[in-house]
């Protein structure tokens, strides 16, 4: 093998380290895929900055939460009804008759 199919292999190898982390996020896709990535390119030559990208590639997305309404009589802030209106009538309205 030559020397420059060596230095050649050396440098993928020390690529493919390099860039585990922003990898990583890639394949578990990670939300933050872009942001490890940019942290793993500009801070990834020191060693902390590799091991912070590394370690947030890991970790699980938070999973979403439903939305929760209020318990307060079913009623929603800023809703007329919260605001101090009264609260609509359940019965049907009274028809009018017209005057004559």
């Amino acid at each position: 093998m030559s020397d420059n199919a060596r230095s050649l292999l050396i440098l993928l190898g020390i690529g493919m380290v390099y860039f585990m982390p922003s990898v990583s996020a890639y394949h578990a896709r990670h939300r933050n895929v872009q942001a490890i990535f940019a942290l793993n390119v500009f801070l990834g030559w020191t060693f902390i900055g590799w091991v912070i990208a590394y370690v947030w590639s890991l970790k699980k997305d938070p999973e979403p939460q439903a939305a929760r309404l209020p318990s307060s009589g079913g009623t929603v802030p800023g809703s007329a009804s919260a605001a101090g209106a009264p609260p609509p009538s359940t019965s049907p309205p009274t028809p009018r008759v017209p005057q004559g």
